[in-house]
């Protein structure tokens, strides 16, 4: 039986206009398909996971007063304070610095304190030293030649006294710095004043609380005294900047019992040790530095 049906009769409706539109229509419906697929397998933006900026949980703070590192304070404005001048404490003062000169500043500091400082170059750097009124050398930045210093010095004597800050300009290029000084007041184991000096006037700690100390060239040794059981867990922190020691003694086997040094962070677990009273030592023969005490059980 033969075929007589034209062979484009099949065809002819999608050369129709109905025909393009619906074909039209069938494509933009396919995109839109697909588009929708691939938004769902993506998913939207997640925008809770923004990632903050800032310190890291494990950076290691500053002490109160210090600046965060990279941002040290700005040059400060005003009168520039002249060569032998006395520098306001608490306050901020300027100075030009001339290359090759060596600016003194006297500081009338008040009875026994912290002192803190930061010195802060512009278009030049520095040297700088701090001094007695005898002349020995309290504190000395360490270093070539700096932009940015800070220092902390504890005071002695019942009245304060007159400390030398020297300033030398180590660039040949001219700028200016600026000092910052402020005071904070000896407040060790929360008592309002100095730790004790001696084994015989160690301070009693009691267990389970968190204290904080200063020590430097003017009070070189603070002293403790605590009782520890087997369920206590000693740690001490101090300023990593500074050079402190911390020793750790057994009272009751006498003074001839041997000191065991603690590192900084270090912890000291008792659960493996005598019961009994020990003796607890901070040195800093420098310039200041804080320390905390932590007695807890674990």
């Amino acid at each position: 039986m033969s075929d007589d049906t034209p062979k484009n009769s099949f065809t002819s409706f999608w050369t129709t206009l109905p025909g393009i539109l619906t074909g039209l229509a069938a494509l933009i419906t396919a995109i839109g398909g697909l588009v929708t697929a691939i938004y769902v397998a993506r998913g939207p933006e997640d925008t809770s996971r923004t990632q903050a900026t800032g310190s890291p949980p494990t950076a290691t703070l500053p002490a109160p007063g210090r600046p965060a590192a990279g941002a040290p304070p700005a040059v400060a404005t005003g009168a520039p304070a002249a060569s032998g001048q006395s520098l306001p404490i608490p306050g901020v003062s300027r100075a030009a610095a001339l290359p090759g000169l060596k600016q003194v500043h006297q500081m009338n500091i008040p009875p026994p304190s912290l002192l803190e400082g930061d010195v802060t170059a512009a278009q030049t750097c520095l040297r700088m030293s701090l001094s007695d009124a005898s002349g020995n050398p309290v504190y000395h930045n360490g270093e070539d030649c700096f932009t940015y210093e800070y220092f902390a010095i504890l005071t002695g004597g019942s009245t304060g006294g007159v400390y030398v800050l020297t300033v030398e300009n180590c660039s040949p290029a001219q700028g200016e710095y600026s000092v910052d000084l402020r005071l904070r007041g000896q407040d060790d184991a929360n008592t309002g004043a100095d730790a004790g000096s001696a084994p015989a006037n160690a301070i009693l700690l009691a267990n389970n609380g968190v204290y904080q100390g200063l020590v430097g060239s003017q009070d070189p040794e603070d002293y403790y005294i605590f009782t520890a059981d087997s369920s206590m867990v000693l740690t001490c922190r101090y300023d990593q900047w500074d050079e402190v020691a911390v020793t750790l003694q057994r009272q009751d086997a006498g003074p001839q019992a041997s000191e065991e040094t603690i590192p900084r962070d270090g912890q000291v677990d008792f659960s493996q040790r005598p019961a009994g009273r020990y003796l607890l030592k901070f040195s800093n023969r420098l310039h200041g530095s804080q320390y905390t005490i932590i007695l807890g059980s674990r």
